[in-house]
């Protein structure tokens, strides 16, 4: 796809980690010809949905794609997300002087992904807690059951 793949990808490329790169593109093209923001939009070039995808012979990426992926690299990590917003703000003022449509667009995946990533953070340090919560009851049992034991055995 042309221009507006070329801000998608990164997104679509870290939210689905493991999946192969033609399916989570089919995937994402799919969401873009069926998204009824694209059918309702008088400004917004067809043709952007109706590319081609880049292919392998088309390695090089542009200084904005760069730079996306790296906000999307910093967001990884709470502590570094005011850098991240910082870096996402800059690539979004260049596209917000050549398609405002597409700066929109990129603005809700960008909320999108944050709030996932924070989600994401949130669960892993609610399972973490569980882990160390079932572990310390799997201690406690085993020493419950040694005490019983050993209280039989007084008797």
């Amino acid at each position: 796809m042309g221009f507006l793949w070329a801000f998608c990808r990164p997104f679509v490329e870290a939210m689905t980690p493991g999946m192969s790169h033609d399916k989570s593109i089919n995937i994402a093209k799919a969401n873009l010809m069926n998204d009824t923001l694209f059918s309702q939009s008088e400004n917004l070039d067809t043709n952007l949905v109706t590319e081609d995808l880049p292919t392998q012979n088309q390695p090089q990426k542009s200084l904005l794609e760069v730079t996306l992926a790296g906000a999307i690299a910093l967001s990884q990590d709470a502590i570094n997300h005011a850098q991240a917003n910082e870096q996402f703000e800059a690539v979004l003022a260049q596209i917000q002087n050549e398609s405002p449509t597409a700066a929109l667009l990129l603005k809700q995946l960008w909320a999108e992904y944050l709030s996932a990533q924070r989600s994401a953070t949130f669960y892993e340090g609610l399972s973490g807690a569980e882990a160390g919560l079932s572990e310390k009851m799997v201690k406690s049992n085993i020493q419950l059951k040694q005490n019983y034991l050993r209280l039989i055995q007084e008797q």
